[in-house]
């Protein structure tokens, strides 16, 4: 058993813009809901954090915390997320994520 790392920046389109390690990115048909497949499954359901990225404009000045991203699923095989606008309704937005966990030595 060893730790693994992935992670990637997608934009509104779900084209992937950078990524670390090697997963499949699919935006489904309800609004601003992303599904990201790992190619290999972790062990357990690893710990995943995401963040929306805004314009990625550093000058943006972001003041409602609505307009972020969600979890609508985590499990081995990969997670889906809901980016929204700050009135709470799923948008495609950009987003970036890193997944950390374990999985077993081939």
């Amino acid at each position: 058993m060893s730790f693994r790392e992935l992670g990637g920046f997608i934009d509104e389109t779900g084209a992937i813009i950078s990524q670390y390690g090697e997963f499949d990115i699919t935006r489904d048909l309800n609004g601003g809901v992303f599904t990201i497949a790992f190619h290999r499954p972790f062990l357990a359901p690893p710990v995943v954090v995401a963040t929306q990225v805004h314009n990625n404009d550093p000058t943006f000045n972001m003041t409602d915390t609505k307009d972020n991203c969600v979890f609508l699923k985590i499990d081995n095989q990969g997670f889906k997320v809901k980016t929204g606008d700050s009135v709470g309704i799923g948008s495609w937005r950009k987003f970036s994520f890193i997944a950390v966990g374990f999985q077993v030595d081939e």
